[in-house]
């Protein structure tokens, strides 16, 4: 459904960038697919500092918002682990 790149990055810079194909739905759909993912993030108990990306795959457009968070949470908590990345204070 998702795949998350992350890079470390200065604390307090981080960036978040979404990435929807046009597979995922008509423009109404990606955006509204796109604002879920920043409300995800933004709801995130534990957000690396770093440069995100985040490319959805076309079961994205199907997904709860239940579904949603707990499968970028997961990707988040292992960017974080992998990398030894820590939320800025």
């Amino acid at each position: 459904m998702l795949v998350l790149l992350a890079r470390k990055c200065d604390p307090g810079a981080a960036r978040l960038g979404i990435t929807l194909s046009r597979r995922i739905g008509g423009a109404v759909v990606r955006n509204r697919c796109k604002r879920r993912i920043k409300e995800v993030v933004r709801l995130a108990v534990r957000v690396p500092a770093a440069d995100l990306v985040v490319i959805g795959k076309p079961a994205l457009a199907q997904a709860s918002f239940q579904e949603l968070q707990r499968a970028l949470g997961a990707l988040l908590e292992k960017a974080s682990a992998n990398s030894g990345m820590r939320r800025p204070p």
